[in-house]
């Protein structure tokens, strides 16, 4: 009996489908995304200070950084979906390049900028390279099996939290020393670092190997699809675009709490002391990322053998909500601090469910496009969320908690929704596909396409197999195998007559 990996190779099926790239690949995107945290990070809470810095009417700087940000946002929307079809088509080390050069020229122009439009334009030129997060989601999901996805996407997140906490503290440092130039140049460098990271250490996970298995993977699919199958396709662009929709309730909820929650703590707690409002504020922050460092990295995984994906969705429901309620309703700075715990560690639970949900909905050369388009997405929410709220707070600023309580609530329902309706079934025999035997013509099918049984069957019959093949090799099996690895994917008809030549009179 010879295992199915030994006979197709460059058609494994999918726990073979998705090899390891290496430790050292993984952990150098770990080291980008993080690289490239630190570098925007650098900046941005500095922005304020910059355009203070041109001049003008102190009243008017607020108004001038939000202008700032929502263009950043809208032109990386639009954007997003653009730089993710690339890294479909010429690979995400392009896209990370792209990425890394237009955040060293943006940093260098704000450095040389003289007036306001000039740090607006260098602003909208970072926004030109997309967001690293996007692109570092596709790559986990072109390399890493089905199974260990979730593990490995959080692990992307943790690493931007890491990244988040580490450069403001460095940007805040190098500008009570050296001043704002020197923050803005040492952001180019890292970026500058970051871009030599991706051309000579990062791989590349779009090889022509794993596009021409995915390839031969999809007509074995096709050929093994029934009338119930068939429309497969068409239910998971459905739940697609539900959990592409739903980050328009994800988004806003860190944006609208960091956008108002200080301005709510000096009122409320301390009598309009800025101050006090801001350093219990740094706390809530601090809070925030702490548990999305630790989460990701110590939690996760063991929840997530416990409970598994969807129990992970279940589970976090109550302390997201109950802490966002409790926001509202805590009558003290150290029950607020509390309750701020509370959802965060909900919230961070729950929030590397989207891209593993992501992958398992889009198709593998779509990775890109369909991780940018979530992006985006989450940018046009992240602009639109505070300003539509702000008359709210005005009115009752206590109801912006409730606010992102039911956006949450929102967003619960449609991850589980999605999660439930694509979980994968069970194997029936409960073999493990990658040890199969392919004496079986229906179990080796089965094991290519990850089709039910009924499917493989009117696989097997499409291509006129026998109904049991002699346990016993053959050469003409590898010689098929060497054939198909050389050449790439075949037409479905091609592959199916090569398959029924290989099969018949063994």
């Amino acid at each position: 009996t010879m295992p199915l990996r030994d006979f197709l190779p460059a058609s494994k099926c999918r726990r073979e489908l998705y090899p390891s790239i290496g430790r050292r690949a993984i952990w150098t995107v770990y080291l980008v995304v993080f690289v490239d945290i630190c570098h925007r990070s650098l900046v941005t809470p500095l922005l304020p200070t910059l355009v203070a810095s041109f001049g003008g009417d102190p009243g008017g700087i607020p108004g001038k950084v939000a202008l700032m940000n929502s263009l950043t946002q809208g032109v990386e929307a639009f954007l997003m979906p653009v730089l993710g079809s690339i890294s479909d088509s010429y690979g995400r080390r392009s896209v990370m390049m792209i990425a890394t050069t237009s955040g060293a020229v943006s940093a260098l122009s704000l450095a040389c900028s003289g007036n306001f439009l000039q740090a607006l334009g260098g602003r909208v030129i970072r926004s030109v390279g997309g967001h690293p997060l996007a692109v570092a989601n596709a790559f986990m999901a072109d390399c890493v099996s089905p199974e260990d996805r979730a593990e490995y996407m959080t692990k992307v997140t943790a690493f931007w939290g890491a990244g988040f906490c580490v450069g403001p503290g460095i940007g805040f440092w190098c500008y009570d020393k050296f001043g704002l130039q020197a923050v803005c140049y040492m952001a180019a460098a890292v970026s500058i670092c970051n871009f030599f990271i991706v051309v000579f250490v990062m791989q590349e996970s779009r090889t022509p190997q794993r596009l021409a298995a995915e390839a031969l993977e999809s007509d074995v699919t096709g050929l093994a699809m029934d009338d119930s199958q068939s429309k497969a396709p068409e239910k998971k662009s459905c739940m697609l675009w539900t959990i592409l929709i739903s980050n328009i309730f994800l988004s806003p909820i860190q944006v609208i709490f960091d956008t108002f929650t200080n301005l709510y703590l000096t009122g409320t707690f301390f009598d309009g002391d800025t101050k006090l409002g801001a350093e219990l504020f740094t706390r809530c922050m601090s809070i925030i990322g702490g548990s999305l460092l630790f989460i990701p990295i110590f939690v996760y995984r063991r929840v997530l053998g416990c409970v598994g994906l969807n129990g992970i969705i279940i589970l976090a429901a109550a302390p997201s909500l109950f802490g966002m309620v409790g926001n509202a309703m805590a009558d003290t700075p150290r029950m607020f601090l509390l309750t701020t715990l509370l959802w965060a560690i909900g919230f961070q639970l729950f929030n590397s469910s989207h891209p593993v949900l992501i992958a398992r909905c889009s198709s593998p050369d779509e990775f890109g496009k369909t991780f940018g388009m979530y992006m985006g997405i989450g940018n046009i929410a992240r602009v639109l969320g505070p300003v539509s709220l702000a008359p709210l707070y005005s009115v009752n600023p206590s109801s912006i908690f409730v606010v992102m309580a039911a956006s949450t609530a929102i967003l619960l329902v449609m991850t589980l929704f999605v999660a439930v309706s694509t979980t994968p079934p069970a194997d029936a025999d409960g073999s493990d596909a990658k040890d199969i035997d392919i004496g079986e013509p229906q179990a080796f099918i089965r094991a290519l396409s990850n089709s039910s049984e009924a499917g493989a069957q009117q696989c097997c019959n499409l291509i006129n197999l026998p109904p049991m093949l002699p346990k016993r090799e053959d050469p003409r099996r590898r010689a098929l195998s060497a054939e198909l690895a050389e050449r790439g994917p075949s037409p479905r008809a091609a592959l199916a007559g090569e398959l029924s030549r290989s099969f018949q009179g063994l």
